[in-house]
């Protein structure tokens, strides 16, 4: 079905004081609507969880009342997923908003290679290090000169393929996934521009009024409600361990590059990518520990 077809059958004659209210409080407040479809993934990435059709197409028409069409179109295309509507996009094209949305589909890999990284480094086929448990007590990790030490962070496993033009996402399942958030887009992208196109390995988290962090969007929303501040909209924070390619080249000295970016102050424009310091000396370490 055309998405314009698919626009005009599902039109709302009234908007239902509930949808109002979460409008004013949830999109409104975060100015979500500016970031086109990526402001619409990012609301349902919060809230969406267990959303339905007919509150996802109340949403899209207050959108179009409000003057919001690219985020409107986001609700429209998650309404017709959760009633099985193929949808074809025709004139109405889904323009992106301020930050550059990913548009990205999960998938595994790309059809064709980008330029931008080696051919054995592509989005979606890349097979990042996995994690092993240490064999040793953490005080013999901090007294050898072969280990250094970072802290912890309590998020899901991200490599971020980065490029001046947009980032590409990738899983530990080594699945493609959407940009969770379009400040993380645009920062990316502004990192990109200091450093060339560039892989990052790293946790995504989200974040409560307290900086608690948790994997999810809607576990940080939870706490938010728990803790009375429902009104406040959970943080993003890619918090960045490694670049495993940058500057043109593959970068053989882990931490290199993000102690570099530690050590610059480098946080984006909008402090979403945050370099996790690398401990290096017996002294650092045992600080860490």
């Amino acid at each position: 079905m055309k998405l314009s077809d698919y626009m005009k059958q599902n039109e709302q004659k009234k908007i239902k004081a509930d949808i109002i209210k979460r409008w004013q409080e949830r999109i409104v407040s975060a100015k979500l609507f500016e970031y086109g479809e990526a402001g619409t993934r990012e609301y349902l990435s919060l809230y969406g969880k267990s959303i339905a059709a007919p509150k996802c197409l109340q949403f899209a028409q207050l959108a179009l009342n409000e003057g919001h069409r690219d985020f409107a179109i986001g609700f429209y295309k998650k309404a017709a997923d959760l009633q099985g509507v193929a949808i074809e996009e025709d004139h109405i094209d889904a323009v992106v908003g301020q930050a550059m949305a990913v548009n990205v589909a999960p998938s595994f890999g790309l059809e064709e290679e980008l330029p931008q990284f080696p051919s054995n480094m592509q989005p979606g086929k890349f097979v990042p290090m996995q994690p092993i448990d240490g064999k040793m007590d953490r005080v013999d990790y901090a007294n050898s000169d072969s280990y250094w030490g970072q802290c912890k962070h309590h998020g899901w496993k991200v490599i971020i393929f980065g490029t001046e033009e947009r980032g590409w996402y990738q899983s530990r399942q080594m699945e493609l996934v959407d940009c969770p958030n379009a400040e993380l887009e645009a920062d990316v992208m502004m990192m990109a521009r200091t450093w060339g196109s560039f892989i990052a390995e790293g946790e995504l988290c989200y974040l409560d009024v307290n900086f608690r962090e948790f994997q999810t969007g809607s576990e940080a929303m939870e706490s938010n409600r728990l803790l009375g501040r429902e009104d406040v909209m959970p943080k993003v924070r890619y918090f960045m361990f490694n670049v495993l390619y940058g500057g043109h080249q593959v970068l053989k000295q882990y931490g290199w590059a993000v102690q570099l970016a530690y050590e610059m102050g480098y946080s984006g424009s909008y402090n979403v990518i945050q370099p996790v310091y690398v401990f290096k000396s017996t002294e650092e370490k045992n600080e860490l520990i």
